[in-house]
């Protein structure tokens, strides 16, 4: 006796890809992408070297940050076991600010976190 192999079809609702489980982004998640974005040319941690308050020996200097990276992205990376390149979270906001959110990416972890810090 032949057993029939149950056959799965993944049948996604109209403007969702089944795959990557992406979906139109709506126009507050473009908005907070976009301001995402912007944040990040603006803010980004620098860290410069300065003179010493005790100067222990001649020509002593000691790290100062200069500029801080911004709140949101602070968060995603604070219990994160994984290294995640910052063109990749650019990557994945303009992506968003294009209109598509995928479910499989960094989009929606972002977003939400966004949404809780600001």
């Amino acid at each position: 006796m032949k057993r029939k192999r149950l056959i799965l079809q993944w049948h996604a609702p109209a403007g969702i890809d089944p795959r990557t489980r992406t979906r139109l982004a709506t126009p507050d998640e473009v908005a907070s992408a976009k301001a995402m974005l912007d944040d990040l040319e603006k803010h980004f941690l620098s860290v410069t070297l300065v003179p010493a308050p005790e100067q222990n020996h001649s020509g002593h200097m000691v790290r100062a940050v200069e500029n801080r990276n911004p709140k949101w992205y602070s968060k995603f990376f604070k219990d994160r076991q994984e290294q995640v390149k910052r063109c990749r979270i650019v990557t994945a906001l303009k992506r968003v600010v294009s209109g598509r959110v995928r479910g499989n990416g960094y989009e929606v972890e972002l977003l939400k976190i966004h949404r809780e810090v600001s």
